[in-house]
């Protein structure tokens, strides 16, 4: 009889460690988990996994002082230059947990007008109450939102009056403020300016280079070619000290040039940095494949960010 009590009392001690041991083991696992999500971005208190995001980009405005006559799509207009979102486009979501996150355009989800998309990022929530900012298009290497390196060299027209190239220039940032739903609405800003120069060809010939210079380089003013933009306070800083050059350059179609007739219209655009040009004499240098060049003077203007500028040139 004794012996069969003091078994149990062995069975009673032994089941009361074993509950107490899992007890301390659930609030510890617990508390890990809490300190190691802490960190993370989350929606609703949910680790969701996937997100959609709206984003929206406006047209560019044609400059009211403007007297002279990404796959993302941007369109020639009589009022400006007109914004699509195009299928393919990536922009980049910057968070405080996860850094750096890619969010891909949803197809199925693009306005009828093509100025709103819905992005879904993989692997990456959103807080609630908190604000994350954005950058279009998305580069892998922009790790530091406020320091997001841009250049405008390199510019290309593949066919006379082509946008495609031009989207790949055409930088933009936002910020949003996660509702009570945990979603975010991006309302996006053009860091650049469009430049529009319709020009009135005078031989036909093969070009394979237009080129808008300064005609004054003795004041030290040259054209801003690269900087960086503060995705937090939607800004842009040149980098002077790379880009001080008096020439804006766009190759037509590569290498091989563009053969255009005489007196027929030659489209071409480029994307420019914000900079106040008001009153600079410019010179448009029109370049066949023979080194021979045709030239007329424009007169530049305060360039702004979002903006058009139209110059019919002859």
């Amino acid at each position: 009889m004794s012996n069969q009590t003091s078994d149990n009392n062995k069975k009673i001690a032994k089941n009361t460690f074993v509950l107490y041991f899992s007890m301390i083991f659930i609030m510890l696992s617990a508390f890990l988990c809490l300190s190691s999500c802490s960190d993370k971005d989350y929606l609703n208190g949910k680790n969701e996994g996937m997100l959609e995001i709206t984003m929206r980009a406006p047209d560019f405005l044609l400059d009211s002082k403007n007297t002279l006559a990404t796959k993302s799509t941007l369109i020639p207009s009589t009022g400006g230059t007109i914004f699509r979102w195009g299928i393919g486009d990536v922009a980049g979501v910057y968070s405080s947990g996860r850094g750096l996150t890619n969010f891909f355009i949803d197809e199925s989800s693009i306005s009828e007008d093509g100025s709103s998309a819905r992005f879904n990022g993989s692997g990456f929530t959103l807080s609630p109450d908190s604000r994350y900012y954005s950058f279009y298009p998305y580069r892998a290497d922009a790790l530091d939102k406020e320091k997001i390196p841009v250049s405008y060299s390199g510019q290309n027209l593949e066919h006379n009056g082509a946008f495609k190239e031009l989207g790949k220039y055409d930088y933009m940032t936002a910020s949003g403020q996660t509702n009570e739903d945990g979603n975010v609405n991006f309302n996006f800003e053009h860091v650049g300016c469009v430049v529009e120069l319709n020009l009135q060809v005078p031989e036909t010939a093969t070009y394979n280079q237009v080129r808008l210079e300064l005609e004054d380089a003795s004041n030290g003013l040259a054209f801003v070619k690269s900087g960086n933009v503060n995705a937090t306070a939607g800004t842009f800083t040149a980098n002077n000290s790379l880009s001080a050059d008096t020439i804006m350059r766009v190759n037509l179609n590569g290498d091989e040039g563009l053969m255009v007739k005489k007196d027929s219209l030659l489209k071409v655009y480029m994307m420019v940095a914000p900079q106040d040009l008001s009153g600079q004499k410019m010179i448009v240098r029109l370049v066949d494949s023979n080194s021979q060049w045709y030239t007329a003077k424009v007169v530049g203007r305060n360039m702004k960010s979002g903006y058009t500028y139209h110059y019919n040139v002859t």
